[in-house]
């Protein structure tokens, strides 16, 4: 039995830097497409919805009406927490 999608390439992945979390903060800003945003940073689609989501805070505008808005230093602050409790002890 031979399979025939069998690859040896090893996949690379790689966190996100503090740049590419400021990078998808400026780009959102500009309001560019999603898709677009991910190309941009060289990043999976899945993985700037998954950073969106951990980056995302809730906000108060001046008529005390909630909005969600990203920011890169909520993301990052976030990613080093959840790294810290993945380690063992």
């Amino acid at each position: 039995m031979t399979q025939t999608n069998y690859t040896t390439k090893r996949r690379k992945f790689q966190h996100l830097t503090k740049g590419k979390r400021a990078q998808i903060e400026i780009l959102l800003r500009q309001e560019l497409p999603k898709v677009r945003i991910a190309r941009e940073v060289s990043v999976l689609r899945s993985t700037l919805y998954l950073e969106l989501a951990r980056g995302t805070v809730e906000q108060l505008d001046s008529e005390l009406r909630s909005y969600h808005k990203y920011f890169w230093n909520a993301g990052q602050r976030m990613y080093e927490e959840n790294r810290k409790s993945s380690r063992r002890l």
